[in-house]
C-alpha cells in the first residue's frame, strides 16, 4: 500500500476519534441526561451535506486539565457554515 492511501487511513481514523469529543462515556452521559452531542443538534438543524466543520483537530494549549489526564482529541466547537462559503 502507498504511504499516501496510508496517510488518508490515518486521517480518517484520527476524524472518528476526533468526532468521539470526550469519549463514548461523555457521549453517553449527554444522552443519559436526555441531550444531544453538538455534533447530534447541527445534523437535526441543517441539511446534510449543507455543513463542513474546520479545525476538527484544534487542541488546548494548557496543560493543567483537572478534568481529565488527557485532552480530548479535539477541543474544537463545531459551527454549522454553509457549504456554498466553502467553494
Amino acid at each position: 500500500m502507498s504511504s499516501q492511501l496510508e496517510k488518508v487511513k490515518e486521517l480518517i481514523d484520527l476524524r472518528a476519534k476526533a468526532r468521539l469529543g470526550g469519549g463514548e462515556k461523555a457521549i453517553e452521559k449527554q444522552h443519559t441526561q436526555g441531550k444531544y452531542t453538538a455534533r447530534e443538534r447541527i445534523a437535526l438543524l441543517v441539511d446534510e451535506g449543507s455543513f463542513e466543520e474546520l479545525d476538527m483537530f484544534v487542541l488546548h494549549r494548557f496543560t493543567n486539565i483537572s478534568n481529565s489526564s488527557k485532552p480530548p482529541l479535539s477541543s474544537s466547537k463545531p459551527i454549522p457554515l454553509p457549504a456554498e462559503y466553502l467553494l
